[in-house]
């Protein structure tokens, strides 16, 4: 618990440093790297399922989605990966199993780097580019707390399983207290940074947002847990301590990203 915590500060101490000397390029290259180390975690937890991934391919093409978003955000990179995706697999992969690490491939590209560039796309939502990093780390804030939420209420009060043969860890007593904690910190987060926040990101619609936003962070740590478990493995990696790899990082992140994206324009509109 300890080198969790450690880990969690040292990495939001980073993150703000970077964004604070460097602004909001920063942050994209950080959020570039983190996702293109989770991207190589879940091909490599891919591969010990049983599906062979292009894995250099894949991690080009997710590469280019989080920085392509931000310096050519018309461009469509998606796209652009499928078709390159589909000519390596047909012209790398002998026989039958093209299709298996075309999909494979392709898995790796959109759960990963396309779910995080929704980050990049908060970013671009507001005129000035400090309101749209403020918007940003709201989503990661408001889904970060919520496992820390679960985490400190589940070891307390947990009793009653909420997915036992995915993650037998996990309980529901936890998963309310990871919720009702993101209401609590999304709520003081938009008082505290009024200042810097688009007008109408109001507290009382940002304690509500975080409610879907907190039950999505559930469902992304869970599915990240199921595919650790299909790969028979604790962790995605052991780099951070206390926490695991990337991919451990950023669990809750991948499905909290766009959804924080549309309630943020749900919110705005």
């Amino acid at each position: 618990m300890t080198k969790r915590l450690t880990s969690t500060l040292g990495l939001w101490s980073l993150v703000i440093l970077a964004l604070i000397l460097l602004g909001v390029q920063a942050g994209v290259w950080l959020l570039a790297l983190l996702a293109l180390l989770s991207q190589e975690e879940l091909y490599r937890l891919i591969g010990k399922i049983g599906f062979h991934c292009l894995r250099k391919l894949g991690l080009i093409c997710g590469l280019l989605i989080i920085i392509g978003s931000f310096y050519l955000p018309d461009f469509p990179v998606l796209a652009l990966s499928a078709i390159v995706c589909s000519c390596g697999a047909l012209t790398r992969v002998k026989g039958g199993r093209a299709l298996h690490s075309l999909m494979a491939t392709m898995f790796g590209i959109l759960f990963v780097p396309y779910l995080l560039h929704f980050l990049v796309q908060a970013i671009r939502l507001c005129e000035s580019e400090r309101s749209g990093i403020f918007l940003a780390v709201w989503i990661v804030a408001t889904v970060k707390f919520t496992d820390v939420g679960a985490l400190l209420v589940g070891m307390k009060f947990g009793r009653k399983k909420l997915a036992p043969k995915v993650s037998p860890a996990k309980t529901w007593e936890g998963a309310v207290g990871g919720v009702t904690v993101a209401v609590v910190v999304s709520a003081l987060y938009t008082v505290i940074f009024s200042v810097w926040l688009p007008e109408g990101f109001v507290w009382w619609k940002a304690g509500l947002a975080a409610i879907p936003l907190g039950i999505v962070a559930v469902v992304s740590d869970l599915i990240e847990s199921i595919v650790k478990r299909q790969a028979k493995v604790k962790d995605s990696g052991d780099f951070i301590p206390g926490i695991g790899g990337a991919f451990d990082l950023v669990d809750s992140i991948l499905l909290g990203a766009p959804a924080g994206y549309m309630l943020i324009l749900i919110i705005l509109l």
